[in-house]
């Protein structure tokens, strides 16, 4: 089965230097995601929330997320994708929250994971896992 992976475009241009300039600052390319159903968590007070989730990108760095609620900037969030076999968490710091452009009830939020992306995450993610995790 081939695989074909579609980077996302990004403003900026990382080819000027080692580092993007401008609003671009990603360390890492990020791909659309094949997989897009996940699980999002947070902590609110004592309170852990979870709702289904869209995932729109991903990258070993970080992944944008569209939810009708979630976590504010700065918290912490877990999500796990829902693909052929679920994938294990990622962990990652909730670093913008804005309205999607397409649906106004619906929020984006950009994560930074806290570690690099799990590889079981980004493979099921961009659709390269097909068989379930032995688990």
């Amino acid at each position: 089965m081939a695989i074909e992976l579609i980077e996302v475009e990004s403003k900026g241009s990382a080819a000027r230097g080692a580092r993007p300039m401008g609003s671009e600052r990603r360390g890492a390319r990020r791909f659309s995601a094949v997989e897009d159903r996940i699980w999002l968590g947070w902590w609110d007070g004592e309170q852990f929330q979870t709702l289904g989730a869209r995932l729109l990108d991903v990258s070993r760095t970080g992944a944008a997320v569209a939810c009708p609620d979630g976590p504010g900037v700065g918290d912490d969030a877990w999500f796990c994708v829902v693909g052929p076999s679920l994938s294990g968490g990622a962990r990652a710091r909730v670093v913008g929250r804005e309205p999607t452009e397409d649906d106004p009830s619906m929020i984006r939020l950009r994560l930074n994971f806290q570690a690099r992306c799990p590889d079981d995450v980004y493979e099921i993610a961009l659709g390269m896992m097909a068989e379930p995790l032995a688990r």
